[in-house]
């Protein structure tokens, strides 16, 4: 089978949908499948662009199209077609977020030219994000600019006519569900493969000689608003007794302006604290094979989609939750992921240590989206 799987943006590293779509892609050829990858809006190109993408150093090249996003969305589109109808695709698969096609998350347009695009194609749809303000106690804004992006969701669905529709996350999947769509899941793997490390953990960390190293806590990744950062340290004062030499914060990645409200919480109540900032992936993997725990700011509803998430488990650390709570309405209750824990479970969690086994690897989500697509013919 053939795929072409279409996305936003194949900048390598930038953009963690174009880096799933890579790494998926290469990861069907070994199962005896052919792939090519077309990114409709990339910011990181300023003309048409054909290249070969590997999914990682070493692999089969794959042939890319990567279109810029600032043409007008009817040339890149058009140029898309001729591409792609010289290459001859079994499937389209479009990984979706709305966010990827406008800066607003408001692609007015884009439905009916997708529609042309794939005219006697079939179509496969990922969709990795939905739209805003699901919550209750979201705001009047996330809730009208929501509503706008269901319809806009919906719109795709109708003009493209799916003959699969996936998505990672079980509140998506409800959502979905109760739109009237036949859904199925396919769990999100890690983007940040594992490495070797030395028993210890990483040479990055910094420690004095002869001292017992802190229990480490990392955060990885985009930090959310209204995470409860102090409750955690509070709690974990309480359990160490006081002892602020006994546990460590680390930060890692692109955390974002949120970093700045971190910190300074941080150093008024003397917690020990390491920012690395941006770093390989190898570097990543190596600081998460150091570190004991993994934290999201993220909502607990929302963390069966987060990469970092799944990074975390791959390493075998479970993740503590203390992002805010989505409350929802007229939707079955989102159960905790495997392997992640709310911030009340914390003295069991670190009395008790539990090991992590995440299943979703690469290979295995692969051979699931290939098991789905294979059984529509």
């Amino acid at each position: 089978m053939k795929i072409a799987f279409l996305c936003g943006c194949l900048e390598p590293g930038r953009d963690g949908v174009g880096d799933y779509t890579r790494k998926l892609a290469g990861q069907l050829l070994p199962l005896g499948h052919s792939a090519v990858l077309v990114a409709l809006n990339d910011p990181s190109v300023t003309e048409a662009t054909e290249q070969a993408q590997p999914a990682e150093a070493g692999a089969t090249p794959l042939p890319a199209l990567r279109l810029p996003a600032a043409w007008p969305l009817a040339q890149r589109l058009a140029h898309a077609k001729t591409w792609l109808d010289a290459a001859n695709p079994d499937v389209l698969s479009l990984q979706f977020v709305l966010f990827s096609f406008h800066p607003k998350g408001l692609p007015f347009g884009l439905a009916p030219l997708l529609a042309k695009l794939g005219q006697g194609r079939s179509w496969h749809l990922m969709f990795h994000e939905l739209w805003v303000g699901m919550a209750t106690n979201d705001t009047l804004k996330h809730k009208v600019w929501g509503r706008v992006q269901k319809e806009l969701v919906k719109g795709l669905i109708a003009q493209l006519k799916p003959k699969l529709i996936h998505t990672q996350c079980s509140l998506y999947f409800a959502q979905l569900t109760k739109a009237g769509q036949q859904v199925a899941k396919l769990p999100l793997f890690s983007n940040i493969g594992r490495v070797a490390v030395a028993p210890g953990g990483s040479y990055l960390y910094q420690n004095e000689l002869g001292t017992v190293r802190p229990t480490r806590f990392i955060f990885f990744g985009g930090l959310h608003p209204e995470a409860k950062l102090v409750e955690l340290i509070e709690a974990l004062k309480g359990f160490y007794h006081h002892d602020l030499n006994a546990f460590e914060f680390i930060y890692a990645g692109r955390n974002g302006q949120e970093l700045d409200h971190h910190l300074p919480i941080l150093k008024e109540r003397n917690v020990k604290h390491q920012v690395f900032g941006e770093l390989s992936p190898s570097e990543i993997s190596a600081l998460l094979a150091g570190a004991d725990f993994g934290v999201s700011t993220g909502s607990p509803e929302m963390l069966e989609k987060n990469g970092t998430v799944a990074a975390m488990l791959l390493h075998d650390l479970p993740v503590l939750c203390i992002g805010r709570r989505l409350l929802l309405k007229n939707l079955p209750p989102v159960p905790m992921m495997p392997g992640t824990y709310r911030l009340a479970e914390l003295p069991q969690l670190l009395a008790e240590r539990p090991t992590v086994a995440f299943a979703h690897t690469l290979p295995a989500v692969a051979r699931i989206f290939e098991r789905d697509l294979l059984s529509l013919r």
